[in-house]
This record gives structure tokens, sequence and C-alpha cells, in this order.
């Protein structure tokens, strides 16, 4: 039987589907902050951190429920 998704992997899972939404300028910016979030950890404060400030300000998506 499968195991469940971690609440990190479907947290990682949200974040990726909310930025494919963006246009693929932002994309490829967010794409390089991303990876420098994953050098310092992969830990769920820094994804938050990441979330807060970089995906929130883009317009349509303040309102999703990512965590």
């Amino acid at each position: 039987m499968p195991k469940r998704p971690s609440s990190l992997a479907k947290s990682v899972q949200n974040v990726m589907e909310a930025v494919n939404m963006l246009p693929r300028k932002e994309r490829e910016e967010l794409a390089h902050v991303a990876m420098a979030a994953v050098l310092v950890g992969p830990k769920k404060l820094v994804l938050r951190s990441f979330v807060k400030l970089y995906l929130l300000p883009f317009h349509g998506l303040k309102s999703m429920n990512l965590f």
C-alpha cells in the first residue's frame, strides 16, 4: 500500500501548482529563488517563507490556501 505524501511534499506540490499559473518571466525568476531555498534546506519553514515573500505578492495567489 503506498504511503500518504508528507505534509511537506503536499506543500511543495501546492506551491508548484501555484507557480505554474504565473507568467513565464515570473516563473524563471522564482526558479532561482527556489533553488536558493533548497540549498538552504528543504524545511517547511523555508518553504513557507518562500511562499510568503515571493508568491503571495502576485495577483491571484493571495487568496489561495497553500498550507
